[in-house]
């Protein structure tokens, strides 16, 4: 196959011809034979040209300060991580060099590993053997420890008082947080006790149901005893019969409270009468003194022939009780009474005075009270009514005028009828 070939100068191309140029200084040709490198003739010789794409081989060159990017490879870089090769013009790879180093390591981590060889400056007997003491006690503290050699904490425990995964500092830190509370209740005890740390008994008592210096199971064995034989030598109280406890709920039968120098108090509900109007007509009861005088009131209305004062309100529009006047129709059927009403405010013009009787009388037939009022003077204003249970009732109208208003009732209960 012809060599073809294109002339260059200053950059421009000039047209191929056949003719061979490896004899011509500095002529450029493209090497079909040799995968169209550009070739040119150089010191009476054809030399390839470097590209920066092409797959080249370059020989006797020294590349000063080179920036090699990716990755290298051939046969210059060795790769076998024993680095059998000890060879000073191969270069290693980062992970050859990394998987000698880490087998090295792991083969010397332990004293008894490390060579000795004076001759060479190594490690003197000395040193190994301090090492060596070293890594034994270290092995000591491992085995004292009772975990692994690179655990980083206790691990667990069968009991709650060491928390799991603890350190040996926060395991201590809870045996010294629950000594402490041992050791209070502890030093409780020995006050409750009521004799000094160390002793070994009770010491001496006032009595004779305990002996002197009895432990504590001692002493209390002696008390159960006395009181077991207290319980059952009924013959020791003189009487018969269990003994009445000051809490115990017990029937008490035959006996006389002297009232004199005994307190009764909180008497049980149904025995205590204290129904306020109506106190129980039976034997088994007994009334309270609140309840005999609140029914004893209501039978007997305010003291017959004794002025009773009352104050009547002012524009009373709805009736109101007037205390005193009432008249239980269980014991009256009929009853007078006298009165006087003055009412007036500070305008003189209000002043009005009423004085006048009224007369109940009882409908057993209707079972309601039937009420007249017979007054003289001015109309006070002020109305007079009476319930079925016999409570006499008011209103009274709105005086209007000035201020300073005055209202008063005064009444006399002259005379009652019984049943």
């Amino acid at each position: 196959m012809a060599l073809k070939k294109t002339r260059f100068i200053k950059g421009i191309i000039l047209a191929p011809d056949d003719v061979a140029i490896e004899s011509i200084p500095g002529e450029l040709k493209v090497d079909s034979a040799d995968n169209y490198k550009i070739k040119a003739y150089l010191d009476g010789a054809s030399r390839e040209i470097v590209t920066n794409s092409q797959s080249q081989v370059l020989t006797n060159k020294t590349l000063t300060s080179p920036v090699i990017n990716t990755g290298v490879s051939g046969t210059a870089i060795d790769l076998d991580g024993t680095l059998a090769a000890n060879s000073d013009t191969l270069l290693s790879s980062q992970k050859a060099i990394k998987t000698y180093v880490d087998a090295k390591v792991a083969s010397k981590d332990e004293a008894s590993e490390i060579a000795v060889n004076p001759a060479i400056g190594g490690f003197t007997a000395n040193v190994q053997a301090t090492l060596q003491g070293h890594q034994d006690l270290l092995d000591d503290l491992v085995t004292l420890s009772g975990v692994a050699a690179n655990a980083e904490n206790l691990g667990t425990f069968t009991g709650t008082t060491i928390p799991d995964s603890s350190t040996v500092k926060a395991a201590l830190q809870a045996l010294e947080t629950a000594h402490e509370e041992v050791d209070q209740n502890v030093n409780d005890l020995i006050t409750l006790s009521g004799v000094a740390e160390n002793s070994t008994t009770l010491g001496t008592f006032t009595g004779t149901t305990i002996p002197d210096s009895s432990t504590i199971k001692g002493a209390l064995q002696s008390i159960e005893t006395s009181y077991e034989s207290h319980v059952s030598a009924t013959s020791t109280h003189g009487v018969t019969g269990s003994i009445v406890g000051t809490s115990d709920n017990q029937t008490l039968t035959t006996k006389t409270i002297n009232a004199d120098n005994n307190t009764i108090s909180n008497l049980k509900a149904g025995v205590l009468d204290i129904d306020l109007t109506s106190v129980s007509a039976s034997d088994d009861t007994i009334p309270s003194a609140k309840a005999v005088k609140t029914y004893s009131d209501s039978l007997v209305p305010a003291f017959i022939s004794n002025q009773v004062s009352f104050t009547i309100a002012n524009n009373q529009s709805s009736v109101a009780n007037i205390t005193g006047l009432i008249f239980n129709p269980a014991v009256y059927r009929s009853a007078k009474v006298e009165y006087a009403i003055y009412r007036q405010t500070d305008d003189a013009l209000t002043g009005v005075a009423q004085v006048g009787q009224l007369r109940l009388v009882y409908n057993s037939q209707q079972a309601s009270w039937l009420l007249s009022d017979d007054y003289a003077g001015q109309s006070s204003g002020v109305e007079f009514s009476i319930t079925a249970l016999g409570q006499v009732q008011y209103t009274s109208s709105d005086l209007g005028a000035g201020t300073n208003y005055v209202g008063s009732l005064k009444y006399s209960i002259i005379k009652t009828f019984g049943v």
